[in-house]
């Protein structure tokens, strides 16, 4: 099947096939990518991870319930979303006092896609993020690849879809009758929005189905090789735990089956910045201390 992407929202990422993403990774996890596949979590999951507000519904009810009124005649998704027990077993008319059956179904919808979505998450940027490494991977490493090589190294037996997330202002971002026509794909997708607090993260998200039992998802890449451009090392680790990581994972590389032995292993560009900044601090002090011996002689 052909991953599908859906359209970037102004100002977020564009997503073309030389798009560069970064996946930051704990090293369990990146032996995880090598050895079995890639992971995907659940939606409801992300929520544990730094966003409690994660999926949180940004829509009337009534526009959900427009919505799937809309999926019903048009797609088999509407299908799906029935067969969940939740909503399968909602009542079709409320009774008096109690809650509506709009209100119920866009309660229930937002708990069947939190929990039959799965989303591996990564970094849209050309250049590394020192928040990314304190907040994913200060002990791991990050994966670098791009849009396209990522598409073509997805597995073709099952859905996905590539989108940018979204940013916004949550309490005053509002989705209803009068402007759902601009946003249909956030109603049915809280996934793709996140607070602006988060807006550093410059996320992409692959997305695919999973079941409501699932507490991860591991897809298999048939063409790794294709998918891992380069592979970087956190600069938190010290010095001589990062060189042992390094010819750790060239080894790994060696006989992982279908990697290029050739991906290159480096160290942070963060790191060599710092170090290089470093020795030139050094450097002052010693030329300082050669040509200025005098400097406490000089009045405050």
């Amino acid at each position: 099947m052909a991953i599908s992407r859906i359209p970037s929202p102004k100002g977020s990422v564009v997503l073309n096939d030389d798009t560069q993403l970064m996946r930051y990774m704990k090293f369990p996890r990146f032996l995880t990518l090598l050895h079995n596949g890639l992971s995907f979590t659940p939606m409801h999951r992300l929520r544990s991870i730094n966003d409690p507000l994660e999926g949180r519904e940004i829509a009337d009810p009534i526009v959900i319930d427009t919505l799937l009124e809309e999926l019903e005649h048009s797609t088999a998704a509407y299908t799906e979303l029935m067969s969940y027990p939740v909503v399968r077993d909602l009542p079709r008319k409320a009774q008096p006092g109690e809650v509506s059956e709009t209100r119920t179904l866009a309660a229930a919808f937002h708990s069947f896609v939190s929990r039959r979505r799965a989303a591996s998450c990564w970094y849209a940027n050309n250049f590394e993020s020192s928040a990314m490494w304190a907040t994913f991977a200060a002990e791991g490493v990050a994966v670098r690849t791009t849009v396209g090589s990522l598409c073509k190294a997805l597995s073709n037996d099952r859905e996905f879809s590539i989108a940018a997330v979204r940013y916004r202002h949550r309490e005053k971002l509002t989705i209803g009758i009068g402007n759902y026509e601009k946003f249909p794909h956030l109603a049915l997708r809280p996934y793709l929005l996140k607070g602006r607090e988060f807006e550093h993260e410059r996320e992409v998200r692959i997305v695919t189905r999973c079941h409501e039992t699932d507490r991860s998802l591991i897809v298999k890449i048939p063409r790794l090789s294709e998918c891992i451009h380069e592979i970087i090392i956190s600069p938190y680790l010290q010095e001589s735990d990062a060189v042992a990581i390094k010819a750790l994972i060239e080894q790994l590389l060696a006989k992982a089956h279908g990697v290029n032995t050739s991906v290159p292993v480096s160290f942070s560009t963060i790191n060599k910045t710092m170090i290089a900044a470093y020795i030139a601090e050094a450097a002052a002090d010693d030329l300082a201390a050669e040509y200025l011996s005098n400097l406490d002689e000089i009045p405050l």
